[in-house]
C-alpha cells in the first residue's frame, strides 16, 4: 500500500515542528539519541493513521528522503460529483482518483537524440562503377607486383654474374698458381739431377 495524503502531510507537519531529520547536520546540538528517539515517534505517528500502510522506522525514513524534495501535486480529496448525473457517461472530465492516493510525477524520459536522415542505398550504376574501379586497383596492383618481381630477379640474377665472375677469378688464380708450383717443382728437379 502507499503513503497515503494525510500520512503525507503528518509527515510535512512533523518536520516542520522538529527539523529535517534525514539531514544529520540540522540536529549535531540535540545528538544521534534525540534524532533516532523522533524518528521512533514519527513512525508511530503514520502507522497510527488508518488511512495509509504500516511500516517500520527504516522504511519511513527512505519514504522521507525520496518525497522530501518532490511532494506530491495534490494531496485533498476531489469533490463528489451531482448525485444526478454521477452515472452518466461523459460527465467526467479526469481519470478516476481515489481518495487518499497521492499522485506521483511521470517519469523522466530520456532526451531523443536529434533526426538524421537514413543512409542512401548505393544504386546500381554506382555499384558497377564500384566493381569496374576494384577491377582497375587489383590490375594496377598485380602489374606493380610483377615489376618489382622482374626487378628482384634481375637484381638476383646480375649478383649471381658477380658470383661467377669471381670464381672465374679464383680458378684462374689457382691455374697460375698450379703452373707456378708446376714450374718450381720441374726446376727442383733439374737441380737435384744435376748435382747428383
Amino acid at each position: 500500500m502507499k503513503t497515503s495524503g494525510t500520512q503525507f502531510n503528518l509527515m510535512i507537519e512533523f518536520m516542520e515542528r522538529n527539523g529535517d531529520l534525514s539531514k544529520p547536520a540540522t540536529h549535531i546540538q540535540h545528538g544521534r539519541p534525540w534524532v533516532t528517539k523522533k524518528w521512533q515517534e514519527l513512525a508511530a505517528l503514520l502507522n497510527g493513521d488508518p488511512s495509509g500502510s504500516e511500516k517500520s522506522e527504516e522504511k519511513w525514513r527512505k519514504v522521507e528522503t525520496h518525497i522530501d524534495t518532490k511532494p506530491p501535486t495534490t494531496t485533498r480529496e476531489p469533490a463528489l460529483p451531482d448525485p444526478e448525473d454521477w452515472n452518466m457517461p461523459g460527465t467526467s472530465q479526469s481519470p478516476p482518483h481515489f481518495p487518499g492516493e497521492v499522485e506521483l510525477e511521470p517519469p523522466l524520459v530520456p532526451e531523443e537524440k536529434a533526426w538524421e536522415p537514413p543512409k542512401k542505398k548505393k544504386k546500381k550504376e554506382e555499384i558497377a562503377d564500384l566493381y569496374i574501379q576494384c577491377e582497375k586497383d587489383a590490375r594496377e596492383r598485380e602489374r606493380e607486383r610483377d615489376d618489382r618481381f622482374y626487378e628482384i630477379e634481375r637484381e638476383r640474377i646480375r649478383q649471381r654474374d658477380i658470383e661467377l665472375q669471381q670464381r672465374d677469378r679464383e680458378l684462374t688464380l689457382q691455374a697460375q698458381w698450379l703452373q707456378f708450383m708446376r714450374d718450381g717443382m720441374s726446376l727442383l728437379e733439374r737441380f737435384l739431377h744435376e748435382r747428383s
